[in-house]
């Protein structure tokens, strides 16, 4: 039997400060408009203020499918870890799955490298539904493009 419930983990070198990294999508996801314009056409606070705890944003990106429409909410933050947890509330992906959240974390290893990792829980709807496998290259694509502009 298919498991409904899953998880995927992407990490990514950047030459960025994770700090820099971070506040972006932490804190000032509004400045994604503006360094990864081919990837986020619009994005609008919905409710609450920018990169606070139980925010609401309106995002419409283009992956490799066209153009989609999410509702996120920050369900987490942790700025001592870098990390922000978004939680998908609303959009096209729910017809996919029941529930998708998306972990940020930017980090500086052992070694003195800087990544980023993108953790995605998810539940699919149905046992056909395939990963988020989409989303993450969206993610990850965003995340390529902000280093290449801040670093």
């Amino acid at each position: 039997m298919t498991s409904l419930i899953g998880k995927i983990v992407t990490k990514t070198e950047v030459k960025s400060s994770p700090d820099a990294i971070y506040d972006i999508f932490a804190h000032k996801p509004f400045e994604l408009i503006t360094v990864a314009p081919d990837i986020f056409k619009s994005l609008d606070l919905i409710d609450g203020l920018w990169g606070v705890l139980g925010c609401v944003l309106s995002i419409t990106y283009i992956d490799g499918g066209g153009s989609h429409e999410i509702r996120d909410t920050i369900v987490a933050i942790d700025d001592a870890k870098k990390t922000v947890t978004y939680m998908i509330i609303a959009g096209d992906l729910l017809s996919l799955y029941t529930t998708i959240s998306a972990t940020f974390q930017a980090e500086t290893d052992s070694d003195g490298k800087n990544f980023v990792t993108w953790t995605m829980d998810y539940v699919k709807l149905l046992p056909t539904s395939p990963e988020p496998t989409s989303l993450m290259d969206v993610v990850v694509s965003s995340v390529k493009e902000i280093d290449a502009k801040i670093s």
